[in-house]
């Protein structure tokens, strides 16, 4: 007997994102509403920069290329996602399912080498404009396009021919996430009635002076021109990070003591886990941004006005928000991704990514280290950097003889303090 493939399947069962029908409607909504938006979009780059004579340079030539690709890479999953949502039948057939697979990794790694050769383009135009109009050619432009593809090609042709040869002889269905936990129960800090009272109205009175000493400051420091400085933009920023903080935390805690519902549903539990660890985080970045902010003003105070430009100061918050995403992102895409079948009581009074792991129904060991190793280094890094600053910042003011001088420059560090 000869046979390639023993596959018995013929057909993939997609689960989709949700059962929910109220919820299949709105992301109906919004995926038919982004497709055409995307298609529009991108539909106008090409005409336009197709009939105007003064588009018609390489720039534009792979503008449009790359606009005729995310038509394609969307075209690859949506139409399919709304077919099954619109009409129930999550079916898929055997060679469908394949070929989707194919052309998502064709398409999207397409796109990772045409945008090297856009910033190819850009080097050139830049770097060496006397010579541009010489190499980018209208050849080069079309190999790199056609390189593009081919290097797509190879990515996805080897791992898909061997897919290919697998059999299917199990289940049919398709999930991402085999969870059949859809909420999550906080015991909160106490059961007792007199103390949750107690701690309703002290959570209550923090928020609220929370929220108006740090709207305080916001609106202060953008009304008086004096405070116009950098020292006083990232303390703007610091206390917006502050608000989002605690606006993560207390109303949920507050819903929770004042109503008697202690129950969070699974992707609100997720989405406070992750704005937590990615608003903490930025803001042990955003203290080490104001603590070379401090070391510029009393160590280098001639160069201060050149060195803390506005656009460092907006990039360093930039890289602040940036470097929390970081840490957030590749744990809690991972914990996503675990299947919790078990219990969903959660001993906190939030949703903390160490219980959520406990709950979980695989080995989380590998998230566990991740977590600690990224947790590490933000705090080991920040910390030095801070502490860094302020030796510095120190060892300067020791030696300024006046004494008034001295407690003016510590007094500049105070809102970072």
């Amino acid at each position: 007997i000869m046979m390639g493939n023993q596959t018995s399947v013929t057909e993939f069962i997609l689960l989709g994102l949700t059962t929910d029908a109220e919820l299949q409607a709105v992301l109906f909504l919004f995926l038919l509403l982004t497709y055409i938006l995307s298609l529009m979009g991108n539909m106008t780059i090409i005409i336009l920069t197709l009939l105007d004579h003064r588009l018609q340079t390489p720039m534009y030539f792979f503008l449009r290329n790359f606009s005729f690709l995310e038509i394609c890479f969307t075209s690859v999953f949506v139409p399919k996602m709304l077919v099954n949502i619109g009409t129930g039948d999550r079916t898929v057939s055997f060679a469908g399912c394949f070929a989707q697979y194919f052309f998502a990794i064709l398409l999207g790694a397409t796109e990772f080498y045409l945008l090297a050769a856009m910033s190819y383009d850009r080097y050139v135009a830049i770097c060496k404009p006397l010579h541009y109009t010489t190499v980018m050619s209208g050849r080069l432009c079309i190999q790199l396009v056609l390189c593009s593809w081919f290097s797509g090609f190879l990515v996805v042709i080897g791992p898909h021919i061997m897919a290919l040869q697998l059999p299917f002889c199990a289940s049919n269905i398709m999930m991402g996430n085999q969870t059949s936990v859809t909420e999550f129960i906080l015991l909160g800090l106490t059961t007792d009635t007199e103390l949750q009272a107690v701690l309703f109205l002290f959570l209550l009175l923090t928020y609220i002076l929370s929220l108006m000493g740090n709207m305080t400051i916001i609106i202060l420091t953008l009304l008086d021109h004096r405070l116009q400085t950098p020292m006083y933009f990232f303390l703007r920023n610091f206390s917006f990070l502050e608000i989002c903080f605690t606006s993560v935390f207390v109303p949920k805690m507050l819903v929770n003591i004042g109503t008697g519902d202690r129950t969070v549903s699974f992707a609100g539990c997720f989405a406070q886990y992750f704005f937590a660890i990615l608003l903490g985080a930025t803001e042990f970045y955003l203290l080490a941004a104001m603590s070379y902010d401090r070391y510029v003003a009393i160590c280098k105070p001639l160069h201060y006005t050149t060195v803390m430009s506005g656009r460092l100061c907006i990039q360093l918050v930039l890289c602040s928000w940036f470097s929390g995403f970081l840490v957030v992102i590749g744990p809690h895409i991972m914990a996503l991704q675990l299947p919790f079948c078990a219990s969903n009581v959660i001993n906190h009074y939030c949703c903390d990514y160490t219980v959520l792991l406990h709950l979980a129904c695989s080995d989380t060991h590998f998230i566990e280290v991740t977590e600690i190793i990224l947790a590490a280094v933000t705090l080991i890094f920040t910390l030095l950097l801070v502490i860094l600053s302020y030796t510095y910042i120190i060892r300067t003011i020791l030696r300024i003889p006046s004494v008034q001088q001295r407690k003016k420059a510590f007094s500049t560090c105070s809102s970072h303090m």
